[in-house]
């Protein structure tokens, strides 16, 4: 890989993780994942039985409120908190 394609790439690799990083400071969380990750998580890889336990225990463990902004007595979602290697390019 040429000096000039490694230094683009740092470049991008550091302006994805500072835009992770800014808007992670709102209560909403945003994962940037790579366009082949999307739609690949753990309710895709599991069968609908063991989701079911796992979702089912992380909104026990959060006392079925949502655990962005604590509201009780509405739809809850479970969704996964991915962290990414930008420099590795895996999860």
């Amino acid at each position: 890989m040429s000096l000039t394609k490694i230094k683009t790439s740092r470049a991008i690799i550091k302006k994805c993780e500072t835009l992770e990083k800014d808007l992670s400071k709102y209560p909403l969380r945003a994962n940037l994942i790579p366009k082949e990750n999307f739609y690949k998580n753990l309710r895709y890889f599991l069968s609908k039985p063991a989701w079911k336990i796992i979702s089912r225990a992380v909104k026990k463990r959060y006392n079925y409120k949502c655990s962005i902004c604590a509201r009780e007595n509405i739809r809850l979602d479970t969704h996964e908190n991915w962290k990414y290697d930008y420099i590795s390019n895996r999860i």
